[in-house]
């Protein structure tokens, strides 16, 4: 019979092998790895059971489960957040915790065949599926693993009783799918298999898509993206009614959203003011609002919003926010209130000029927490250069003055491709070689009027004792990924 039981993994691991090679290589190493897992726990259980007498063996086999509860009790939630993105308050880490939903534990026959692999050596039983290993896995990849064995299918998957009044009175068992990524061709497909309860990413393509979210959450109970840290939605037109009636609806079971990613849906001023007066900004920490048709009157919403005021970043980048929209920004910045460390202007069409820029400048006089203002690809000239130069400088000052050594004090200023010539690259330098050397400053000044070798001459005409080498000033491009 053992022999039988080994063969069977043995040929069901092949068939699941070539299968995944045949559709999507990613997660073939890790179910290969586990089902060989699978059939070494299996060998070195019944060679146990043979060796040993029958009681010491069910004594045995009850300490393993004991020992896999206790281990599987002790996993921790990993926080996934991308680097980029930086990190929560720890209160709001600890109150994220707290509303997760914890996993059962494995069945006892699951938990020993785990407790087994693990003292011969077989540590991928061990690896925590849900909360890591499961990110680099899409829906049809981990229904792939959960066949592999018993114990990655407890593993990665959760029992739900069954509703009462439905036909099917047995409880099933829905796959968790921490990043899920949903489009036309699979979405209602895609949802009825996987529990939306323990959904962390949730990526949405499409009007359709967006619908079949909506439907599921309102069939849910209350208790389905309650545990969503993050937010994408792409390729969808979003109008102000579409605010209430599908974005309100699939958040109302959130509470706290490290990403509202709303990028390419063709939203304008009026779409915008409808999630200022949504309330959903208060329970957001960055807001991507990049690649639409927000305006003046778009930014001036997010201006005189409260909750926007706790927002980490604003990323405007592609959009037609001029510079009245520019100045009401500025404006919220000088609130002591306001902590945001990024906001994005870069590429408006048809562009941030002077006027908006010396308004940020001013701006930066009072703020204390902005870390990062990208205005690439705008209108920027001398004069607006002039004046950012003098704050920044004034800032970067101030801060190195107030706050502890031990603390940092950092700014970027994302220039490129704006119109600025020697006379403000030369106010830069000034300004940037005056800034104390425990700053961490960077100008970026790629793609402008001004190159290294005419500030260079600018300098030595000048007679000034400045260093035109300043590495504190880039003149070659910063990728986009780095930004």
């Amino acid at each position: 019979a053992g022999s039988v039981v080994e063969v069977f993994c043995t040929s069901h691991a092949s068939a699941l092998i070539w299968d995944m090679s045949m559709s999507n290589g990613k997660a073939l190493a890790v179910a290969a790895a586990a089902t060989a897992a699978a059939v070494v726990a299996f060998r070195w259980h019944r060679s146990r059971k043979s060796a040993e007498e029958p009681a010491d063996a069910e004594e045995e086999c009850a300490d393993d489960v004991s020992v896999a509860k206790a281990r599987l009790a002790g996993l921790t939630h990993l926080d996934l957040q991308e680097a980029a993105d930086g990190s929560t308050e720890a209160a709001t880490s600890e109150e994220r915790s707290n509303a997760t939903t914890p996993l059962g534990l494995l069945s006892p026959a699951a938990a020993a065949a785990k407790a087994a692999a693990l003292e011969v050596g077989c540590q991928i039983l061990a690896c925590p599926w849900h909360d890591a290993l499961a990110f680099f896995l899409t829906s049809s990849e981990l229904s792939k693993v959960s066949q592999a064995c018993t114990v990655l299918r407890e593993e990665v998957t959760v029992e739900v009783p069954a509703k009462e009044g439905s036909e099917d009175a047995l409880p099933r068992r829905l796959l968790l799918v921490p990043a899920l990524e949903l489009k036309i061709e699979t979405a209602e497909a895609e949802l009825r298999v996987v529990s939306l309860e323990h959904v962390r990413i949730l990526r949405v393509w499409q009007r359709m898509s967006f619908n079949a979210v909506v439907d599921a959450v309102r069939k849910s109970e209350g208790r389905a993206l309650r545990n969503l840290d993050k937010f994408v939605c792409k390729g969808c037109p979003l109008h102000p009614t579409d605010v209430t009636e599908m974005l309100v609806p699939v958040l109302q079971n959130t509470t706290f959203l490290k990403l509202l990613n709303l990028e390419k849906n063709q939203m304008g001023d009026a779409a915008v003011k409808a999630i200022c007066d949504s309330g959903v900004l208060a329970k957001v920490d960055t807001l991507n609002l990049r690649f639409n048709l927000v305006g003046d009157e778009g930014a001036k919403a997010l201006a005189s919003c409260p909750a926007a005021k706790e927002l980490r970043w604003i990323n405007l980048k592609m959009n037609r926010v001029r510079d009245a929209g520019a100045l009401a920004l500025g404006r919220m910045l000088e609130d002591p209130s306001c902590n945001m460390t990024l906001l994005n202007l870069r590429r408006q069409t048809p562009g941030i000029t002077d006027r908006g820029a010396i308004g940020l400048a001013q701006m930066l006089r009072s703020n204390k927490a902005l870390e990062y203002l990208r205005l690439r690809r705008n209108k920027v000239t001398n004069k607006g250069a002039m004046a950012l130069a003098d704050a920044f400088e004034d800032r970067m000052q101030r801060l190195c003055k107030e706050m502890p050594l031990w603390e940092q004090v950092k700014f970027e200023l994302d220039l490129e491709e704006n119109k600025v010539g020697d006379e403000g690259a030369a106010a830069l330098l000034r300004a940037a070689s005056a800034v104390p050397e425990r700053a961490q400053l960077e100008v970026l000044l790629h793609c402008n009027q001004v190159t290294r070798e005419s500030l260079q001459l600018a300098v030595a005409t000048s007679g000034e004792p400045l260093d035109a080498s300043n590495p504190r000033l880039f003149f070659t491009s910063k990728a986009e990924g780095a930004l």
